[in-house]
């Protein structure tokens, strides 16, 4: 073979070799937007077979839960975290990203700023919060300055349905509630240890009184308060 002739067969394959992924890349691509577009299709014939809204919400639910893959957080207490893109797995952890974007009762859309908090915890079976975690926590958007530290929390309550987490640097609790479709959480700001205990959280919220200084108000998150299931769609 001339030296010509082995120029002309490299440039060849290397040509096929581009194509080839480019190909590859294509079809990921595609199967992105059909699985995308699946979704759609299959939440509109969910939604055509029901006349109520409340129907209609939890047939949403449905489709976006039988969209997940990940069996562990489709279990009972990550399952509406996971629902609503506040959960995910990456390698050996599960990283929770909860941004707390309303600050009072007054209204119920989001505030033009957001205090975040994430952490991650192991993955084990069955699931198991550890003693301590480190949040990342971040405040956000109409503040004269962007706030970014960690914090340190203690478990102080663990059952299977809810964690209670404190942080005596911060005085703050963050509670997790995970129990399907009454899974809430909460972000307790300014509150001494062991004066917030999720068996009271019913009391509290409804003894609130806007007239009164010293009525304690959770932090809370609209991702999880929207009973409107279309919101996430788009990101599963």
């Amino acid at each position: 073979m001339t030296i010509s002739m082995k120029v002309l067969f490299v440039l060849i394959s290397l040509l096929l070799f581009s194509c080839s992924l480019r190909t590859e890349k294509s079809k990921d691509k595609v199967t992105t937007l059909q699985q995308a577009k699946l979704i759609k299709t299959e939440s509109n014939k969910q939604v055509e077979k029901h006349d109520s809204w409340e129907e209609r919400q939890d047939s949403l639910r449905n489709v976006l839960l039988e969209s997940k893959s990940n069996a562990i957080l489709k279990s009972d207490f990550f399952q509406e975290f996971y629902i609503r893109n506040l959960v995910k797995q990456v390698n050996d952890k599960i990283e929770f990203k909860l941004p707390f974007d309303l600050h009072s009762f007054d209204c119920g859309a989001p505030d033009c700023y957001s205090t975040n908090l994430s952490f991650e915890i192991p993955v084990k079976t069955p699931v198991e919060f550890p003693k301590q975690i480190i949040c990342q926590f971040l405040e956000k958007g109409c503040v004269e300055k962007e706030t970014a530290i960690q914090v340190k929390f203690e478990l102080v309550e663990n059952l299977p349905t809810y964690v209670n987490y404190y942080s005596k640097t911060a005085k703050s609790n963050l509670i997790l509630i995970g129990d399907k479709k009454n899974s809430s959480i909460y972000y307790f700001v300014d509150v001494e240890p062991n004066s917030i205990k999720v068996d009271l959280i019913n009391d509290i919220l409804s003894e609130y009184d806007e007239e009164n200084p010293n009525s304690i108000v959770p932090y809370r998150s609209w991702k999880m308060l929207t009973n409107e299931y279309e919101n996430f769609l788009e990101n599963k």
